[in-house]
């Protein structure tokens, strides 16, 4: 398991606001991230609707927050339709899809933003194993916590393709979009390959990416 670490809660929208109202909603948001992300990923999901329900009524009352840039307006109403979509889904593969599609939406939007805020609050990963905790780090723009916790998670002999999917793209994304340092995003997945007790599935993955990332370095 994952241990009980402490970070600093990142924002879940690029928003240029200030206040204690807007602290206090980005804070539960955050909180509210903690149960969702463990239930998008496992059977244990019966609650995951309320939770969403719970996330969505979060971000709508976010949107008077909001800066008046357009981009980030349009990002923003994406991600509340999004999210509102999901609620409405009676089947749970179906919400879990949607879900997913707007955490992309948030990731999508951090990697044009490029900015590390983490002036919202501390909070505790509680039971989350490596990769619920990346995803975590990641969405909260904790990146070099993501980072660690990717690593050690396709360092562990995985075996959910999904999950060494997302991993190795976050990865990439950190290293070449995120820092735009190719050779970061090479060195990270360099040192995945020199362990000799990787997954046959990660191996190939990895030989792959490494591949192409040497030709642009």
């Amino acid at each position: 398991m994952y241990k009980k670490i402490i970070i600093l809660l990142g924002l879940m929208l690029p928003i240029n606001a200030t206040g204690s109202d807007l602290g206090d909603i980005m804070h539960q948001l955050g909180e509210q991230l903690l149960v969702v992300l463990p239930a998008l990923y496992s059977d244990d999901d019966k609650h995951l609707k309320s939770e969403v329900t719970s996330m969505t009524s979060l971000l709508h009352k976010a949107g008077e927050h909001i800066g008046t840039d357009p981009g980030t307006r349009v990002n923003y109403q994406v991600l509340l339709e999004q999210l509102q979509h999901a609620t409405q889904r009676t089947n749970t593969s179906m919400l879990k899809s949607d879900l997913r599609g707007a955490f992309a939406i948030c990731a999508s939007c951090h990697n044009q933003d490029k900015h590390f805020v983490r002036n919202y609050g501390i909070s505790k990963l509680k039971g989350m194993d490596e990769f619920l905790a990346a995803e975590y780090s990641f969405m909260t723009r904790d990146y070099p916590s993501a980072v660690t916790s990717y690593r050690n998670y396709l360092e562990s002999d995985p075996t959910d393709l999904t999950k060494i999917q997302v991993s190795l793209d976050r990865l990439l994304v950190i290293g070449l979009e995120i820092y735009a340092d190719p050779e970061l995003a090479a060195n990270n997945l360099g040192a995945l390959k020199k362990n000799p007790r990787r997954h046959r599935r990660v191996s190939q993955d990895l030989d792959e990416y490494h591949y192409h990332l040497q030709n642009v370095t």
